[in-house]
């Protein structure tokens, strides 16, 4: 039997879809897991104020980018969440959703996306290297990188 079909999207989740969604990634939302009013919180701001990058296959959400592209002064975008359901890992859908935010970062007018990553998460550090993030600084816990965008 083969797959669904993968599709692309822009913002057409709401906050029950996102907080469904993270909540059936909670692995790597594990500072969320056990806080449901965190979760739901959460899933309320990046309904309202990110602009979200979305994989979908047939009528589930599978994949979902958070970016947040409105500092008009500074032109950098943050990225603040990066999601794929488990049973989609490695069919490159992570990597195609980090372009359509680049790009949607690029037509925001954005000059830079930011994000922050976990030490520990070396196959999303990989990912960020590969899509041509560079790392910035660190701490114990967090990797912070960034990419320039092409205007």
């Amino acid at each position: 039997m083969h797959a669904p079909a993968i599709s692309y999207r822009v913002n057409t989740t709401d906050q029950q879809l996102i907080e469904t969604h993270l909540r059936t990634c909670d692995m790597q939302f594990m500072f969320l897991s056990d806080d449901h009013d965190g979760l739901h919180a959460y899933a309320e701001k990046l309904s309202s104020r990110a602009l979200r990058c979305e994989a979908w296959a047939a009528h589930k959400l599978i994949g979902l980018i958070a970016i947040y592209c409105n500092d008009h002064n500074t032109r950098i975008a943050f990225i603040s969440s990066v999601s794929v359901l488990p049973d989609w890992y490695s069919r490159g859908i992570a990597t195609q959703l980090l372009a359509r935010a680049i790009e949607e970062a690029r037509l925001a007018g954005m000059h830079e996306v930011r994000l922050e990553v976990d030490q520990d998460n070396t196959s999303a550090i990989a990912l960020y290297y590969k899509a041509g993030f560079s790392k910035v600084s660190a701490t114990a816990q967090s990797i912070y990188m960034q990419r320039c965008i092409n205007i």
